[in-house]
């Protein structure tokens, strides 16, 4: 109920029931826990790389009657574009492993710091702050992808959110500024369920 604007990543799990059953209740019940008022949705599945997959979920988060019955009209899927919200402008994608070595792995990783870097430029058209959302983390304790974190320097991008480690990986999380970036774990069990606000 506190006011400001927060970063919670919802599990994929819940998130892939929605894409392949349409089990639109699961992410109504996470809503109304979280009590927002916008929802940025993190994903990280192979399926959605396809257009169908993503043209359906963006159906399911624009489109759907059911969500806005309920109260829920404003979800937005973050793809290739940026949001502003309050003094700031969300820009973001997936990302990628650090490890991708193979012909198929390299061409996502290029594709996902393109559509980064779109994603920037449309957040800093804006005038406000660019503030990056991505699922993978961009460095670690042990790696990096720089086709990913090289954008972030580049790009003079000051504040970077990431999730996909848990459990026991997240000592291998990078937190703290970088290169002048401010790097931050988000995932909901670091945070322990609690969402981080972004904005005051």
């Amino acid at each position: 109920k506190k006011r400001g604007v927060f970063m919670y990543k919802v599990s994929v799990p819940v998130m892939n029931r929605i894409v392949s059953r349409s089990d639109k209740e699961v992410l109504l019940n996470e809503l109304k826990r979280l009590n927002a008022k916008r929802i940025f949705l993190s994903l990280d599945t192979y399926e959605l790389d396809t257009k169908k997959r993503l043209k359906a979920l963006s159906d399911l988060a624009d489109n759907c009657n059911f969500f806005k019955e309920k109260g829920f009209d404003t979800l937005k899927i973050l793809h290739n574009n940026a949001y502003r919200v309050g003094n700031i402008s969300i820009a973001g994608t997936r990302g990628w492993f650090f490890d991708a070595e193979s012909d198929a792995d390299k061409k996502v990783v290029l594709r996902e710091a393109g559509r980064l870097k779109m994603s920037i430029e449309a957040a800093k058209a804006t005038g406000l702050e660019p503030v990056v959302f991505l699922h993978y983390p961009p460095l670690s304790r042990d790696r990096k992808c720089d086709e990913i974190y090289n954008v972030l320097v580049e790009e003079g991008i000051k504040r970077c959110y990431y999730g996909h480690l848990h459990g026991a990986s997240h000592g291998l999380a990078m937190e703290g500024i970088w290169d002048g970036v401010d790097f931050r774990l988000v995932s909901a069990d670091k945070l322990g369920f609690t969402p981080w606000c972004v904005i005051p």
